[in-house]
């Protein structure tokens, strides 16, 4: 994953739809007290932003993943795509983690009556 970005405009874009999102009562319910940029990647055609935050300003406290975007070239609008599953943020697996997030929001499990599972 590059830890250089693509396009400064977009990753202020991702920052503060991030921000946003993690600002939520279904999320967080507040701002996180730290959010940095881990990097970034291209996948299916878009540019994501991956960042790493933390709930608490404790010195001990762990880093989790959050993934943005949904860019497409130089765009400054996204899909929408804002997740986390508030797993650890570890440096050397964030892009498939960020990738298994994506995938399953815009590929949601089907069950063989061809119904998204995430709609039962």
């Amino acid at each position: 994953m590059k830890k250089t970005f693509l396009n400064l405009n977009q990753l202020k874009a991702a920052q503060t739809a991030m921000l946003s999102w993690l600002s939520t009562p279904d999320v967080l319910g507040k701002a996180p007290a730290r959010l940095e940029f881990g990097g970034t990647f291209a996948f299916e055609g878009m540019n994501y932003y991956v960042f790493r935050f933390k709930k608490e300003n404790a010195p001990l406290s762990k880093w989790f993943l959050g993934v943005c975007g949904g860019f497409e070239g130089a765009s400054m609008t996204h899909t929408g795509l804002v997740a986390t599953e508030m797993s650890e943020y570890v440096d050397a697996t964030a892009q498939s983690v960020a990738e298994q997030l994506i995938s399953a929001r815009l590929h949601p499990a089907q069950d063989p009556a061809g119904e998204s599972q995430e709609a039962q």
